[in-house]
């Protein structure tokens, strides 16, 4: 599972507020002024959860560092299937009381 390189792009004008403040194996975290954006790449299938819990410890450490701001986690993953990795996954965000978007605001069209 290690070694996939994430990455997220950022409009020239916003580089002037934008900062990284931490890149990682599976994530990525930016901070604009005091908004946290994380983008994260965690495949489900055929991945023991033990791996899947060290990076979502990683991302929970960081999001309490930055308790104060509010933060937008995006997973890259697939979350719509019933299967160990995106059981583990979806548990993590009931038990930080984070909300799918994919659920609250749903969209007529899928988008990959």
């Amino acid at each position: 599972m290690y070694g996939r390189p994430t990455a997220r792009g950022t409009k020239n004008e916003l580089c002037t507020i934008a900062k990284c403040i931490v890149c990682a194996d599976r994530f990525v975290a930016i901070k604009f002024e005091s908004l946290v954006i994380m983008n994260v790449y965690l495949p489900t299938t055929n991945v023991p959860s033990w791996q899947l819990e060290d990076v979502l410890h990683e991302i929970c450490w960081w999001r309490l560092k930055y308790c104060d701001n509010p933060v937008i986690i995006d997973f890259n993953s697939e979350l719509g299937k019933c299967n160990e990795g995106s059981d583990y996954i979806k548990n993590f965000l009931d038990t930080h009381s984070l909300v799918r978007c994919d659920l609250a605001f749903p969209a007529r069209q899928r988008y990959t």
